[in-house]
Order: C-alpha cells, then sequence, then structure tokens
C-alpha cells in the first residue's frame, strides 16, 4: 500500500492497480481526495506491473460529490476538471467501481474514467439543479456523449437519479454487478478487460450521438417551463448540453464553465445553498428535552387568504387536515372561499376529483372573521401579504 494524502492510498492487486479513496463519511471531493488520484494515477501508470487501474470507494457509497458549503467560495487550486482530465489521459485503462450513490462531481470523475462498472443498488445522478447550478465538471459535457442528447437533459434538468440498470441501457454504465464485495467484483471486470486488451476510451473524444436536436431541447424546454418553472439553472444546462452537441468539447468544457460561474453568482443558487444546508442542520438541534415527543398536529388554522394563503389551505385540505382560515374581513373572506371553490369546479371539470371528493375537500375548510377560531387548532400559518408584481 502507498499512501498519497490523507484520504487516498493505492493498492496493487496484480496486474490492477487501485486508486482508494476513503474521506467518510459520502467521500466528498475534498482538495485532498483531488490531489491524492492525480498522485496515485501519476505512479501506478509508471508501475510497469500495472495494465489497468481501479477507482474504488471506502464504505458505504461512491464519491457523492463535493462540500456544498464550499461552492461558493473561490475554485479550488486544483480544480475537479483538471483531474479529471488527468485520469482520462492515463495510457492504461481506468475503471470506475461505482456502490452507493455516484452523484454531481463523483459521476463526473466516473464520466472522466474510460470504463464504469456499478453494483446493482448505485444510484447515479447529477442533481446540480436543485442546488440553482449545472455540473461544472464536465458532466453537461461528457453525459451526452454516452448517454444521447435526450437522456442527458432528462437526467441534468430534473436532477433525478438513475438505477445501475437504466443506466447500463443508456450507456452509461458497462457492466452491473451482483451486490456484495464491490472491490473484489469490480477487480473482476478490470481483469476481464486486461484480457480483452481493452485500451483507454476517452468519452471526451467520442462524437454525441446523432439525434432530432433541435427537438430533444425544445421537449427540455418544455419540461422547464413545467416542472421547474422561473429556475435559470436547468436553463443553463439545456445551453450546456447543446453547447456539447454542436461545439468542440474543448469549446463545451469552456461554455459549460462560463455558465457555471453565471449560476453560482446568482441569488438563486444561494438560496437554494442555504436551504440545503438548513434542511440538514435542523436535524441536529440540541437542547431539547430528552424524550420529548412531538405534539400530535389533527387541525390547522391560517391567517390571510391570499394567493398564497389559499394554496395553503388547500395543501392541507388535501392531505387530510380540517383548516380554519381566517380574514381581516367578510368581502375577502368571501373572496378567497370563491377563489377556493372554482380550483375545486376546475378539478372536477378535467376529471382530477369526483364531486363528491371535491364536497368532502371542501367541508374540511372553515372560514372566519375571528381570530379566536384559531384557539382549539394546532398550528397556526401567517401566509403574509403577496406583492406578486
Amino acid at each position: 500500500m502507498t499512501v498519497h494524502s490523507e484520504t487516498v492510498h493505492s493498492e496493487i492487486h496484480g496486474a490492477v492497480g487501485v486508486i482508494v479513496i476513503n474521506n467518510p463519511p459520502v467521500n466528498a471531493i475534498s482538495p485532498s481526495v483531488r490531489d491524492g488520484i492525480a498522485q496515485a494515477a501519476q505512479e501506478l501508470v509508471r508501475d510497469t506491473q500495472v495494465r489497468a487501474l481501479l477507482l474504488h470507494c471506502v464504505g458505504s457509497t461512491f464519491m457523492a460529490g463535493a462540500d456544498v458549503r464550499k461552492l461558493a467560495g473561490a475554485p479550488p487550486s486544483r480544480p475537479t476538471t483538471e483531474i479529471i482530465l488527468e485520469i482520462e489521459r492515463s495510457p492504461k485503462a481506468v475503471v470506475a467501481a461505482l456502490h452507493g450513490t455516484a452523484l454531481g462531481g463523483g459521476l463526473e470523475i466516473a464520466l472522466g474514467c474510460h470504463y464504469r462498472c456499478a453494483v446493482a443498488s448505485t444510484k447515479l445522478g447529477l442533481p446540480e439543479v436543485n442546488l440553482g447550478v449545472i455540473p461544472g465538471a464536465g458532466g453537461t459535457q461528457r453525459l451526452p456523449r454516452l448517454v444521447g442528447v435526450a437522456n442527458a437533459l432528462e437526467m441534468i434538468c430534473s436532477g433525478k437519479p438513475v438505477g445501475a440498470a437504466e443506466a447500463q441501457r443508456m450507456g452509461l454504465v458497462d457492466r452491473v454487478l451482483a451486490d456484495g464485495d464491490v472491490l473484489a467484483l469490480a477487480l473482476g471486470y478490470a481483469r476481464d478487460l486486461i484480457a480483452e486488451g481493452a485500451a483507454p476510451r476517452r468519452v471526451s473524444e467520442l462524437a454525441v450521438p446523432e439525434a432530432d436536436l433541435p427537438a430533444a431541447l425544445a421537449a427540455a424546454e418544455k419540461s422547464a417551463d413545467r416542472n421547474r418553472r422561473g429556475e435559470l439553472a436547468p436553463r443553463q444546462a439545456i445551453k450546456a448540453v447543446q453547447a456539447a452537441a454542436t461545439l468542440p468539447f474543448a469549446a463545451g468544457i469552456s461554455e459549460e464553465a462560463r455558465l457555471f460561474a453565471e449560476c453560482r453568482s446568482g441569488p438563486q443558487s444561494r438560496a437554494l445553498q442555504h436551504l440545503f444546508m438548513a434542511e440538514r442542520q435542523v436535524t441536529k438541534l440540541t437542547g431539547s428535552a430528552q424524550g420529548a415527543a412531538p405534539r400530535p398536529l389533527r387541525s390547522v388554522g391560517v391567517l390571510g387568504g391570499g394567493t398564497m394563503g389559499r394554496g395553503i389551505v388547500m395543501a392541507f385540505c388535501n392531505a387530510g387536515f380540517p383548516v380554519t382560515l381566517v380574514e381581516t374581513d367578510a368581502t375577502a373572506l368571501d373572496k378567497s372561499l370563491l377563489a377556493i371553490d372554482a380550483v375545486y369546479d376546475a378539478s372536477v371539470a378535467k376529471g382530477r376529483l369526483t364531486a363528491g371528493e371535491k364536497a368532502a375537500a371542501r367541508a374540511g375548510i372553515r372560514g372566519s372573521l375571528d381570530l379566536h377560531a384559531f384557539a382549539e387548532v394546532d398550528l397556526v400559518i401567517e401566509a403574509v401579504f403577496e406583492d406578486l408584481p
């Protein structure tokens, strides 16, 4: 075993040199991981005994991406893009052994390898749009070369991961392994490649598969309008994938970097990253009484029946909670209840609800002008005044 950094070492298994990443809990791509991978790859390439390289992560998962807390900061001295290019240039075949999750920068590193194997339970994805950015280490340029424009747009713009079997069908994964000893199974695949005389297959040198590019781009834009209305990142992702299909690889990488920088510096990205961290911090709150049980939630009150307030009322009502809506005067209350009725009537007209379901939902909503109507509810939400323009 040779140690290359505090998180990376290498091992020799016959003709296979294994780069081992051990950065718990999720093998995040820290500077020591990047530097260690680069140093290990350089040494194993020089080793005449080694005929193929294998990238393997200790623990329950492959690299699950970069540290979100560092996303808004200055670029690292050795960016992930540079490390991926070093891996891809290797004169010896490099295999990524995927398990657990291969997400974000982790999947981008795997895309820089020449071959990818994954145990059956692996999830692969590029979820950057959920943080208000796009993949920034070549993901928008390499993924379309393997899976085609339409599949790449779906994965990148939705941010949703795919399973190993689906990834193999698309061309993202070369071999699906049985769940088990990841290292042993991946070593078997690497040895098979050596026996076949498999040469490095650099994704950046592949052509984007022929497709109806205008149709694929139009479908992605329509989906973004429907599912991620107002978000910048999906639109930038579409432009980046279009660059992959129309520009040389180096020019596409430059365009990806430009679009990524525009996203990262914008308010949407900062807000979504704040939300991501807040959701995780709230699970670690301290100081609550030991053994305290959450209060049962049986009924809800909403103060304010504007556009947002009405939506909150119906969301709780549709989830089975009786809701009390309080407004400041009778005119405002009547307007709010009529607007709620109109939404339910439209759902009935479209066949999404039956008349009986509409009546049952509407029966769970009570209007009032008196704040004392909230006396018996378990939760009160104040829907602040909205100024849509």
